[in-house]
């Protein structure tokens, strides 16, 4: 199903990588910020450069969250195939040293991706009118854990996906019996 998915939206085109750094504040929780890494297709390689044209170009959205003590550098891999294809790739840098909080990390990558449909609707924001709807919540290891467990966090997700994920308290697993949206999981022996 998911290659389905990809497959109706990976553009012809092939894209360069513009990247920017955005720290999102959930007020709900206490003004938490959430620092995230993003990259996105454009017309030239470089950090703030322009949204690929033309300006009325939509992407979807992936929200990534890695693994434990793995740093977001370690998957570049990800936003070097993903993001030439006309994928916006988030990676939210919270709970990255010992014993993160699975809960506020699940939290996290749920806030950022209702934040991608937020900034779809304001004139100020970089984003504006060029994300297409689709948010996919994506994760490895504990992040994976966190992705699954994000879904219950926000309705307006319409696909997970895993890597090698990791069993989290509270529950992946339990959480994983509610999810209706199309997933993929994808495990690995020797991750």
């Amino acid at each position: 199903m998911f290659a389905l998915i990809l497959a109706s939206n990976v553009m012809a085109q092939t894209w360069a990588i513009g990247n920017r750094v955005i720290t999102f504040v959930d007020a709900s929780r206490g003004n938490r910020q959430i620092e995230t890494m993003i990259f996105y297709p454009s017309d030239v390689t470089g950090t703030l450069v322009p949204l690929g044209s033309p300006a009325d170009k939509k992407f979807p959205v992936i929200v990534f969250g890695h693994g434990e003590e793995i740093g977001w550098n370690n998957y570049q891999y990800l936003w070097d195939r993903l993001v030439i294809k006309g994928f916006i790739l988030a990676i939210p840098l919270t709970e990255t040293g010992a014993n993160p909080d699975v809960t506020e990390f699940a939290k996290d990558l749920a806030f950022v991706s209702a934040q991608f449909t937020a900034m779809r609707y304001d004139p100020t924001s970089f984003f504006y009118k060029r994300h297409n709807s689709k948010s996919c919540v994506m994760g490895h290891g504990m992040g994976g854990g966190a992705a699954t467990l994000a879904v219950q966090y926000n309705p307006a997700l319409t696909i997970l996906v895993t890597l090698a994920a990791t069993e989290t308290v509270p529950s992946a697993i339990a959480a994983a019996s509610n999810i209706t949206i199309p997933t993929l999981i994808i495990g690995g022996g020797e991750d």
